[in-house]
């Protein structure tokens, strides 16, 4: 998963940013601005805390507004972590607004601006509902915080760099330290925007790091933890995954990449990833293998960083979840078996999965405006998009293929990703460009399949020489699509029964 700043709170947020004036917004655009963070772990009773000091160049109007956590993935009310928010450069002061995660506060014309707080994460792990491990995670062994969940800021530009320098202080000896912007450096200076700043992943503890070098760039993967398979063993999958995507993409260009993981504190069997910039965070139960769910996870989350990463998505970005998670999904389970990642029995069985559990879903038909209001609290609505697009995605390549040209699904993908890199995202932009590669009207599936919630029928006997679709009774007078594998073509002549797949 990839998530942004929510459509809710950017409506907000955009009507505040009527309500000031053009040289609030403008007055010192002319200078670089300088946000800088430091980070220390306290105590707050018997809660461990983490202090943050923010100092920010101010405008020429003497006024900000500063931003607090609100929601991110689903999680709610997350200004309710910061505690003893206090200005501590002179002649500042902090008001409120009507909005409980926003602030004002007022200063000396372009005076360089300093404010402190305290994140007091309001649980600890534990089995509940939801996302909860989205949440910031401030413990004596270690902190796991996710920017957009603990950072204040003032409301600058998302998209606009600054220099941004970031501290930790008086960490255990013994610690390591990774973020989306590199391991083990206790100060970072860097040239952000502030959406990377806020979409970003800051770990710190007793996470053991492992380091592999890809063609010239270092991949991290930062575990704590005990599991059912040592560190090496996921690192090696990690890196094995980063190069086959990267190779699918020509793309070696990002020096560095980080995956971290902890325990998701959900039942046995709960396998959740999310993607943040250079970087993807696991969340597992401790009896997790690395088996091909594993697998599937972590090339679905690397490949967002093209899909939903580079590729950038338009607001409200769950109209387009379709897209970004489930031709994702599609690609995952294509370049895991193209790689030898996982079996093509594995392959099939990870698709039969999606069409069973999709085509028994209850809300198999909802529109993709119903998705985009239930996707956060709803995990049945939240699959969807997944399965929609990657079944959307199947039927595309499939009728692709057999258009004059010898072209697929992957050619078309790589095809938009070489287009213009400005461009957003959209039904629209995606309807036109694979518009050149599908012989009908691809807004018309759009509309049908995706906007109005039209069951989507797998093509018949499209996936190569050994695998064919036919029909399973699950009772009730219902049949689903199934894949099935001729095991003695596949016994008899591997290669072939692969050849669809390279």
């Amino acid at each position: 998963m990839h998530l942004v700043i929510r459509s809710r709170l950017s409506l907000i947020l955009f009507v505040f940013f009527l309500s000031m004036s053009p040289s609030a917004l403008f007055a010192s655009s002319h200078v670089e601005k300088k946000m800088s963070y430091q980070f220390e772990p306290a105590t707050n009773g018997s809660r461990q805390t983490m202090i943050v000091t923010l100092t920010f160049s101010g405008n020429a109007t003497g006024k900000d507004r500063l931003v607090l956590p609100s929601e991110w993935g689903g999680q709610q009310n997350l200004y309710e972590n910061i505690v003893n928010l206090v200005p501590v450069s002179s002649q500042t002061t902090i008001d409120e607004t009507p909005l409980p995660f926003v602030k004002q506060i007022s200063y000396p014309p372009n005076q360089e601006v300093t404010i402190r707080y305290e994140l007091a994460p309001d649980r600890i792990m534990q089995v509940l509902p939801g996302r909860s491990y989205y949440r910031p995670i401030v413990q004596p062994e270690y902190f796991h915080l996710i920017g957009d969940t603990f950072l204040i800021h003032p409301q600058w530009d998302l998209k606009t760099k600054f220099k941004a320098t970031l501290r930790w202080e008086n960490l255990p000896a013994a610690w390591s330290l990774a973020n989306s912007f590199g391991a083990n450096q206790t100060k970072q200076t860097l040239k952000l925007t502030l959406y990377e700043l806020k979409f970003a992943i800051y770990v710190g503890g007793d996470f053991r790091l492992t380091k592999k070098i890809l063609k010239g760039k270092t991949v991290y993967v930062a575990i704590r933890d005990q599991w059912a398979f040592s560190d090496a063993e996921l690192s090696d999958m990690v890196a094995g995954t980063v190069l086959a995507e990267r190779e699918f993409w020509n793309d070696h260009r990002d020096p560095y990449f980080l995956v971290t993981l902890i325990s998701s504190g959900q039942n046995e069997g709960h396998y959740a990833g999310t993607s943040f910039i250079n970087s993807f965070a696991l969340f597992l139960t401790s009896k997790s293998g690395i088996n091909a769910p594993l697998k599937h996870l972590v090339a679905h989350e690397f490949f967002h960083n093209w899909n939903g990463g580079k590729l950038v998505r338009q607001a409200p970005e769950e109209l387009v979840f379709w897209f970004s998670e489930g031709f994702t999904e599609y690609f995952a389970r294509l370049l895991n078996v193209r790689s030898g990642v996982i079996s093509l029995n594995e392959y099939v069985a990870g698709l039969n999965r999606v069409l069973y559990d999709y085509h028994t879903s209850a809300v198999k038909e909802m529109s993709n405006q119903e998705i985009m209001g239930q996707f956060w609290n709803n995990p049945s609505v939240s699959h969807l998009p997944y399965f929609k697009g990657e079944l959307l995605a199947l039927n595309w390549d499939a009728a692709i293929r057999q258009r004059p040209g010898g072209h697929n699904l992957a050619q078309a993908m790589l095809s938009l990703y070489r287009r213009d890199k400005s461009a957003l995202i959209s039904t629209q932009s995606l309807a036109n460009h694979f518009q050149k590669y599908l012989a009908g009207s691809v807004q018309d599936e759009i509309e049908r399949y995706i906007d109005e919630g039209e069951q989507i029928v797998p093509l018949a006997n499209h996936l190569g020489a050994c695998i064919t679709l036919g029909y399973h009774d699950v009772g009730k007078n219902r049949q689903i699509p199934q894949y099935e594998i001729d095991q003695t073509k596949a016994v008899q002549n591997p290669s072939a029964c692969l050849e669809y797949f390279q």
